[in-house]
């Protein structure tokens, strides 16, 4: 246990910030299982849409320093791209 002031000061902000970090990205980690859900089930409109959603809680996790922005991108980048994908490939009936 520390003994300092400055070091159970140090200690509560850790909790606080890996408390909000943790809900960062699972907020972040759930659009991205949303939008490859939707692309495994070949719903197209739904992935459009979750796509749409996710991107922006992406650029404010860029923003805020919490993810690095070529990860970002190259997520960002590789969704689109099966999204694509999915909407010029024909129709199997």
């Amino acid at each position: 246990m520390a003994h300092h002031k400055s070091a159970i000061k140090k200690i509560r902000q850790d909790i606080v910030r890996t408390n909000r970090n943790k809900s960062y990205r699972t907020r972040a980690r759930n659009a991205i299982k949303e939008v490859r859900h939707a692309l495994h089930e070949g719903q197209i409109e739904a992935a459009q849409d979750a796509y749409r959603k996710m991107v922006p809680i992406i650029d404010s996790m860029v923003s805020s320093h919490h993810l690095h922005k070529n990860a970002a991108a190259r997520t960002k980048s590789r969704l689109n791209h099966q999204i694509k994908l999915l909407v010029e490939s024909p129709e199997k009936e």
